[in-house]
């Protein structure tokens, strides 16, 4: 998985690798939180739906308390009383709900952020999924029956992951419609020619074959 362009998945490397910031962000917010308020902050929700299932009034939180000790002094004449009287902490009414919600929405980021992160990565890894949804897409237009060597030697040495990375962004947000036309004129333009310098192993082949085509195309014009 981590090559480059060379090895055509330098795309979907680093689209794997911005999922991952992705997750490291959401846990890291909720770590950052905690560091701030210093009262366990990534356990808060848990601890929220844990009383709600035990049936216990769950806004009676230690972390934010709605009820203290509050001291102050009085003058009267030339002297100072101090007095320690209860008091309401009103704006923990909201920082309670507030805070509630940033936890359950960093939570709910980073476990859609972790279940997209292996699902594109089994996607590049399993080859016969690639293989199996470009036979799918092609057969969509042309019913022609196609060797399965033939379409697997297509996606993994022509198209390979950044390839089916692209075609699969493209139904995603196009759809499959245009996905499929996208692979149907790769695979008109997989000629012969180009199929026996897909499947050279190695840069040098491609490159070799790549300046073959230039240069007979330049003494067509």
């Amino acid at each position: 998985m981590i090559g480059g362009r060379l090895y055509g998945n330098y795309l979907i490397s680093a689209y794997l690798m911005i999922k991952g910031i992705y997750v490291i962000n959401a846990v890291g917010q909720l770590f950052l939180l905690d560091a701030l308020l210093v009262n366990d902050y990534h356990l808060y929700g848990a601890y929220i739906v844990e009383r709600l299932l035990r049936g216990q009034d769950w806004s009676q939180s230690e972390r934010f308390p709605r009820v203290t000790l509050c001291e102050f002094e009085i003058r009267r004449q030339s002297r100072l009383h101090n007095y320690v009287v209860q008091c309401t902490l009103t704006i923990n009414l909201f920082n309670e709900k507030i805070f509630l919600f940033v936890w359950f929405w960093f939570v709910a980021l980073a476990l859609v952020s972790i279940v997209n992160f292996f699902q594109w990565l089994f996607r590049a890894l399993y080859w016969p999924g690639q293989v199996q949804y470009v036979r799918k897409q092609l057969r969509a237009f042309d019913t022609t029956q196609r060797e399965p060597g033939i379409l697997a030697k297509f996606t993994e040495n022509y198209l390979r992951r950044d390839g089916m990375f692209i075609v699969r962004l493209i139904g995603m947000n196009m759809g499959e419609v245009v996905a499929g036309e996208v692979l149907c004129g790769l695979w008109n333009n997989y000629s012969p020619e180009r199929r026996l310098i897909a499947e050279k192993p190695g840069r040098k082949g491609l490159g070799a074959g790549a300046r073959q085509n230039g240069g007979r195309r330049l003494e067509n014009i």
